[in-house]
């Protein structure tokens, strides 16, 4: 997994933006973030799935999917590789 971060959690501002390259056929685990936090993922490139509240959604290349990021959550590649932004607000 490759992990650039285009705007870091800093200055007081509760955002995160990272570009994520992922190859398959990894998955990757992640912890919950802090209570009341929402992840948006938006697939620039290959298709992926997201397991979050408790069932796997399926994304390809132009899809989105938002959800409360205070719970363990996976990303996992379908294509040999996706690329994504992985925007993380907290509350």
């Amino acid at each position: 997994m490759e992990v650039t971060p285009i705007f870091p959690n800093k200055d007081g501002i509760n955002l995160e933006v990272f570009r994520i390259r992922l190859l398959g056929p990894r998955e990757q685990k992640s912890e919950a973030h802090r209570a009341n936090s929402v992840e948006h993922i938006v697939v620039l490139e290959g298709s992926m799935k997201v397991f979050c509240n408790k069932k796997w959604h399926y994304l390809d290349r132009d899809d989105s999917l938002r959800f409360q990021a205070d719970q363990p959550h996976r990303y996992a590649a379908i294509s040999e590789t996706v690329i994504f932004h992985d925007i993380i607000y907290y509350k």
